[in-house]
């Protein structure tokens, strides 16, 4: 399998969606592209670890605790009624924390493709690292999930 390039995912952008290799990436800008890849941006919901007192996590246990805190942060900020902005778009990832995130954008991947995860470099030399399942398999579809860990 080789890598498409990105005159090969532009035009698998522009087939029909019931063809068998059209990619669906939605929303997408024209800006987000690179010779062999695409460069996906965080969604605005969060799933953040509750702080508690337990000592562990018991999967599969029966209690609501154990389940991370889902968080929304809307894109553009807010203004107060006093005309100051206020935080509610951004959220801040605290140091040796990790959160997971869903991509803005949906993918539809065909049959014939898969894809990889990785970091930006950017982003690594900042310590912000995305551990996640690296591989998107033929035929996902969905927006992916993220472990996105300040390190």
């Amino acid at each position: 399998m080789s890598v498409l390039t990105r005159k090969e995912i532009e035009e698998r952008l522009k087939k029909p969606l019931g063809c068998p290799k059209s990619i669906v990436l939605t929303p997408l800008l024209d800006d987000n592209f690179d010779e062999d890849a695409v460069d996906l941006r965080l969604g605005c919901y969060f799933r953040s670890p509750a702080v508690s007192s337990i000592a562990c996590i018991r999967p599969y246990q029966d209690t609501k605790d154990c389940y991370p805190e889902l968080i929304h942060k809307p894109y553009r900020k807010t203004k107060r009624n006093s005309g100051q902005e206020s935080n509610n778009g951004i959220y801040i990832l605290q140091p040796h924390h990790a959160v997971l995130a869903s991509t803005l954008e949906y993918i539809k991947m065909p049959g014939d493709a898969s894809g990889q995860i990785l970091t930006k470099s950017s982003w690594a030399r900042i310590f912000i690292s995305i551990a996640s399942a690296p591989w998107i398999h033929p035929y996902y579809r969905g927006c992916l999930t993220l472990e996105v860990t300040n390190l």
